[in-house]
Order: structure tokens, then C-alpha cells, then sequence
């Protein structure tokens, strides 16, 4: 496979000189080594997500609308650009960089425990304020950590990427601590020379639609057409993504109807999904669940 390559080649070249069985555990190996690096990339995507809310945040470019806490002591943030964000409790997976933003404004990130400077051209990048860039993360061919700044331009630098190490779970952030009112969170994370570093930040709690149920998850027949009442806090637009669905909102009320085919055969929760917008643009994400039947 395309990640060790580079590592296959040297491997076959003596393989000739184990027996069969051992020949079978190198590609075990190989497989196994393939298998933990196809798991790490596919949370990349996540990584960098999470580096520009950071940086968001950070520079007051995105707010927090609001946020839920679960059993296991996990922040699940709503932020203002209509994203979630989580910030795991515990400590974070090993294997993947750990970016923060030092006191002096500058990009690091903390891999092994060891904190460094992520540069470009040999130089530190700063992250704050309109000149502020936004690193992104992969892994390459030999399977080593690569960054860019553009998209276009990669440099190595951080070392082997090993899969072999972490939870699979990883926060830019190291903790989240509301206030006693609820008003406003303070987030919590490690500065380059490991000094905690804070911001909080006050809840943007004003955009939210508010759909009147009696708790339960509406259920419909098939092509049926329910209407409910509606509450809607400086909201200017609305954007409904649904498939099969109809729905049409109002000022004060919200109709439904469902679709006239069950595309799975067999009673299901589906989901609509409203995306409300306020005059300054802030985001945020209402879903309504509802039950579809059979005929």
C-alpha cells in the first residue's frame, strides 16, 4: 500500500531468507502497520477542522452559541459557523500533534512532549489577527507527518507518524470550565513553554427557532401533513436541508409533510435540518427529528 512503499521494498529484498511462516508474519505486519495508519488518516480531517475553530475562537472570529456535557466528561461545542466541536476529557491521543497557540502568538505543537515552533522556511508562523495562518496536517507516503500552510507547499518536519500509540480521541483544547451563571465558558490549553494558557469567552445564546412538540419525536404516516408552532430569536434566513421531506416555515409556524414512499421499507427516525442565520451572519444548526411509517 501507498503509506510504507518505501519500507515494502527493503523488506522483500531479504525476505527470501525467512521460511514461509515468517514470511507470513511480515505481511502481517506490513497489513497490520497499513490497517493503524488508513485509522489515523481518516481522523485528519477532524484535526484540522478543529485547528481553524481554535483559531477561531481564539481570535474572537467564531463564537460558542452553546454546549451539552455527556456522561464520559465531553464538551460538545455549537459553534456560530453552524460546526460542533468536542473537546475530549482526558488526555489526548499520542499520535497525533498537538497544536496550540503560545503566548506569543505564534503556531506550536507538542508531539512525544516535546513542545516546538511549527515553521515555514525556517521561520515561526503567528496565528493571531488577520495575518494569522492556518496550518493543516497529513500524512505522506513514507509515512511521515507532513504541514502546509497554503495546501500547496508541504514540509516535513515533525517526524513518523505512529499509529500505534493513543486513544484515538484528541482536543486541541485541554479543558472547558463553565460559569456558575452558564454564561460564559473558559477554555484551557498548554502554552510552548507548557505554561496554561486561558481564554473565556461569553455565550452567544440570542439565535435560536424553538419547534413546540410535546416531547416526543412526531410521527407520520405516509404523505401526511402536520403543523407546529414555532419561536424564532433573531432569526433573518432560513436554510432547510432534507431529503424527501417537505417543510415550509413561517413566521410563527412550521408544516411538515411527509414523503408519499418509505425508502427503507420499515418505521424510521429521520431527520430535518434547519439552518438558522442572524443579520450579522452566526450560524447555527436546529434538528428535528421525525418518525416515518410503513403506509
Amino acid at each position: 500500500m501507498r503509506k510504507i512503499k518505501y519500507f515494502i521494498l527493503s523488506v522483500f529484498s531479504i525476505i527470501t531468507l525467512f521460511s514461509c511462516n515468517d514470511r507470513d508474519d511480515i505481511q502481517n505486519d506490513i497489513d497490520d502497520l497499513n490497517a493503524r495508519l488508513d485509522k489515523l488518516e481518516a481522523q485528519l480531517p477532524q484535526l484540522n477542522e478543529d485547528i481553524v475553530h481554535y483559531q477561531g475562537i481564539l481570535n474572537d472570529q467564531i463564537l460558542v452559541l452553546g454546549y451539552n456535557l455527556n456522561e464520559n466528561g465531553d464538551y460538545t461545542l455549537e459553534l456560530s459557523d453552524g460546526t460542533i466541536m468536542t473537546v475530549y476529557s482526558g488526555e489526548a491521543a499520542e499520535e497525533l500533534p498537538v497544536m496550540s497557540i503560545g503566548s506569543d502568538g505564534y503556531w506550536y505543537y507538542t508531539q512525544n512532549g516535546e513542545t516546538n515552533p511549527l515553521l515555514q522556511d525556517g521561520e515561526k508562523v503567528c496565528a493571531i489577527g488577520t495575518d494569522g495562518k492556518t496550518p493543516q496536517f497529513r500524512v505522506n507516503e513514507k509515512g511521515m507527518w507532513e504541514y502546509s500552510y497554503d495546501g500547496e507547499i508541504w514540509e516535513e518536519g515533525i517526524g513518523l507518524a505512529d499509529p500505534g500509540k493513543g486513544n484515538g480521541t484528541s482536543s486541541i483544547f485541554d479543558d472547558v470550565e463553565p460559569s456558575e451563571d452558564g454564561k460564559s465558558l473558559t477554555f484551557t490549553w498548554k502554552g510552548e513553554d507548557g505554561q496554561i494558557l486561558s481564554k473565556t469567552l461569553n455565550l452567544y445564546g440570542g439565535l435560536d427557532l424553538i419547534v413546540k412538540t410535546d416531547g416526543s419525536v412526531p410521527t407520520f404516516k405516509l404523505s401526511e401533513t402536520k403543523t407546529f408552532e414555532i419561536e424564532q430569536k433573531e432569526v433573518d434566513k432560513i436554510v432547510i436541508e432534507t431529503v424527501n421531506w417537505g417543510v415550509k416555515i413561517d413566521e410563527t409556524k412550521m408544516t411538515i409533510t411527509a414523503p408519499s414512499i418509505n425508502p427503507l421499507g420499515k418505521e424510521f427516525v429521520d431527520k430535518i435540518v434547519l439552518k438558522i442565520l442572524s443579520k450579522e451572519g452566526y450560524c447555527r444548526l436546529v434538528t428535528v427529528d421525525v418518525r416515518l411509517l410503513t403506509e
